[in-house]
């Protein structure tokens, strides 16, 4: 049997799946997806031959595979919305894919995000659950005691939940803390994402996972591009990511969320 390196992954970072994405707040709407979208992306996996799995199921796949072995791309939701059980659960049961979603603790039960049945509906659909932090604040802005106590405590509270381990996390918001790897580690994680835009490949650092975003701005065609882990739009999507980074460490989290919250609420007046 013959063996080659596993090629970098496409971890793609989803949110929201709405029927109507312009009846979500405007500061989140970039991030949310139709179903038919969803549904047309998960059929583009299925084409390509690449199967969608959770994080934990990546990091459990050898770092050489048998010649032919199924390609993979890692599916991950942030925040917990209702609809990832509602509308997201079932275009992956039908693909046959699993996914990790990143669970915000303190937001559970609390509309629009999901109830602690859908929560455990998911993880007896094989699904992962995973950390979103405790509360959602920047990490940016936190300090090394909070921190910890972000991705301890909501640990906690998922584990206490489901009554399984809860293994794997990711950095909530775009404001990256230098230290949130470590603090991840230190709480007995296994793995944790990062707002890094990039491919992943399973031998690199479990802590500093990067990710695809997938928006509502994402036509289908770039989305094979992505699964297909062609460099060139990934670079185009670092240097718009590199321009954000600029201006958030030039106004700080503050100042940028306003300008943010501003330029969104404008656009959407404007329809």
């Amino acid at each position: 049997m013959t063996t080659r390196p596993t090629p970098p992954r496409p971890v793609f970072m989803y949110h929201d799946i709405a029927d109507d994405p312009s009846a979500v707040e405007p500061s989140h709407r970039p991030y949310v997806l139709a179903p038919a979208a969803f549904e047309a992306q998960m059929s583009v996996l299925d084409r390509l031959g690449v199967r969608g799995v959770g994080l934990s199921e990546a990091l459990a796949a050898r770092a050489d595979g048998p010649e032919g072995e199924p390609s993979l791309a890692v599916l991950t939701f942030d925040d917990g919305h209702a609809s990832n059980a509602t509308h997201a659960l079932p275009i992956l049961r039908a693909h046959g894919f699993t996914a990790t979603f990143f669970i915000t603790a303190s937001w559970i039960g609390r509309p629009p995000y999901m109830t602690w049945d859908q929560i455990r509906a998911l993880a007896l659909a094989g699904m992962e659950i995973g950390t979103h932090s405790l509360t959602h604040r920047p990490p940016a802005t936190l300090s090394p005691a909070e921190l910890d106590h972000e991705m301890r405590e909501s640990r906690r509270i998922l584990e206490e939940g489901l009554g399984t381990p809860v293994v794997t996390g990711s950095a909530p918001t775009g404001f990256h803390h230098p230290g949130i790897g470590a603090a991840a580690r230190a709480a007995g994680y296994r793995a944790l994402c990062v707002s890094r835009i990039g491919l992943w490949r399973p031998a690199a650092d479990p802590f500093a996972v990067p990710r695809v975003p997938v928006k509502q701005e994402t036509p289908i065609d770039l989305f094979e591009r992505l699964a297909r882990g062609e460099s060139a739009p990934l670079r185009a999507l670092r240097t718009r990511q590199a321009v954000r980074n600029a201006l958030k460490r030039a106004l700080g989290v503050d100042v940028y969320l306003k300008v943010r919250r501003a330029l969104l609420g404008l656009k959407d007046r404007s329809r």
